[in-house]
């Protein structure tokens, strides 16, 4: 990644590949779903994040929302699931990828975790 830019994106028109995380210990499932719609389009792939503070049951129940995904549980923070999106993430194509979730999901964590800043 030669860029990284934080902000809000009125369209996904140059976006080549989205990774949408989840935040496990409060999913907004009815808002991730407004995020899934926006990039049904665009080859991307799931992280659920924080699992660590979940039951697995939870967790489970909450990657059975997501029907049709590919949902990689994670807990960035301790960099468990890092190998497992760094492979997804290759699979993407070549170019701007969206990395979306709301607030408190990991975003940022997941940001400075892929590419080695902070």
């Amino acid at each position: 990644m030669n860029r990284v830019s934080k902000k809000l994106m009125p369209a996904f028109n140059d976006i080549e590949g989205a990774i949408l995380l989840v935040n496990a210990i409060d999913p907004q499932v009815a808002t991730i779903e407004i995020f899934r719609e926006a990039i049904q389009d665009i080859p991307h792939f799931m992280v659920l994040n924080k699992v660590d503070a979940v039951s697995v049951v939870r967790a489970q129940e909450i990657t059975d929302c997501f029907k049709d995904e590919l949902v990689i549980w994670a807990s960035v923070i301790v960099k468990r699931g890092i190998n497992g999106i760094r492979k997804e993430l290759a699979k993407l194509p070549e170019g701007q990828i969206a990395v979306l979730g709301v607030f408190n999901s990991g975003k940022t964590s997941l940001i400075n975790e892929l590419t080695g800043t902070y």
